[in-house]
């Protein structure tokens, strides 16, 4: 891994999977301190435990105020329940790839709210992420807001219409 300098205290943002990283662009056009896109992409693999200890390293001597995250939906959003359903061996491989950056995911939004700091975390309405372990803490910590959108709002659509989801 090819990782990661500190660039100092008080970075206003950091994504975790994040793809091709709107969340930064859109900060950078904001003129707000953008820190790094922990992805595939950008050589950081979530599902290995040496890239959790650097990313947690970062978020932390950074002092991000915000890490904005959008673990994979394929296993756990409701297409996810239906290939389940008709072919657990692929929702199964499906799950092996996508469940340890989730619950990785769970334990940054954990980390911040002990820092005081904040996050999102965006998944399709009714995700069965946050069942992974420690989400459903996350989620009942007294600060964190579960807010139901439709991201066809954002321009996102499925291939039956509208798309809805959700972030905490």
């Amino acid at each position: 891994c090819t990782l990661l300098s500190s660039v100092g205290p008080g970075l206003d943002i950091a994504e975790l999977c994040g793809g091709v990283a709107r969340p930064t662009t859109l900060a950078i056009r904001r003129r707000l301190k953008a820190g790094q896109n922990f992805d595939l992409v950008t050589n950081v693999d979530l599902n290995k435990p040496s890239h959790h200890n650097l990313t947690r390293q970062y978020i932390s001597n950074n002092q991000v105020m915000v890490v904005v995250m959008a673990p994979t939906c394929g296993p756990f959003g409701p297409m996810g329940k239906f290939n389940r359903a008709i072919n657990p061996k692929s929702w199964e491989r499906s799950y092996q790839l996508a469940a340890p950056h989730g619950r990785f995911c769970g334990e940054i939004a954990r980390m911040q709210l002990r820092q005081g700091k904040h996050f999102i975390c965006e998944q399709p309405l009714g995700s069965d992420l946050y069942h992974e372990h420690p989400l459903p803490q996350v989620l009942n910590h007294e600060s964190v807001i579960v807010q139901r959108y439709g991201r066809c709002m954002a321009g996102l659509k499925a291939q039956f219409g509208p798309s809805k989801g959700t972030a905490i």
